[in-house]
């Protein structure tokens, strides 16, 4: 199994997350690479909650492609209550997703599993094949033991 690991950050927890999900993927024998998706030019934060607010992306510093990845694993902040607007617009630019598996992260102020599943579901349109997707909050990613007991607990979900 090959995963892509895409991931926005702009204050690190992000990409923490991503990195542990790939150090527990690899554990687990699935090889991973990962895509840091970064926005043309500079993204400031009241420009990307208004933006996130009304569920618009802005436009990325290049294409990203999925190459072979039969799993697709997503990670990014919650913003204004959505996604950030790089991960929308990761997200509008996919290619089809049959035949692949994709986890949804989303990183906040606290879990939010409701805007997660809203994700997974329009991922589930674009043909997913199975989805998983969850919320943490900002302080889960930042202690060791919950980080690594929640990626655990993702990788086994996803490689059984």
């Amino acid at each position: 199994m090959h995963a892509i690991i895409g991931f926005y950050s702009r204050t690190g927890s992000s990409e923490a997350l991503a990195q542990a999900v790939s150090r527990e993927f690899e554990l687990l024998g699935v090889s991973t690479e990962p895509l840091a998706v970064e926005p043309r030019g500079r993204l400031g934060a009241v420009r990307g909650a208004f933006l996130a607010l009304f569920r618009l992306g802005v436009p990325l510093a290049e294409e990203y492609e999925l190459g072979d990845a039969d799993l697709v694993v997503l990670v990014g902040p919650v913003w204004a209550g959505n996604i950030s607007p790089p991960m929308r617009q990761l997200i509008t630019q996919l290619p089809p997703l049959q035949g692949r598996r994709v986890v949804v992260l989303l990183v906040g102020t606290r879990r939010y599993e409701r805007l997660a599943k809203t994700v997974a579901d329009e991922l589930r349109v674009l043909g997913a094949d199975w989805v998983s997707s969850r919320g943490l909050r900002s302080a889960e990613v930042r202690d060791p033991d919950k980080l690594s007991s929640v990626v655990n607990a993702i990788a086994r979900e996803v490689v059984r």
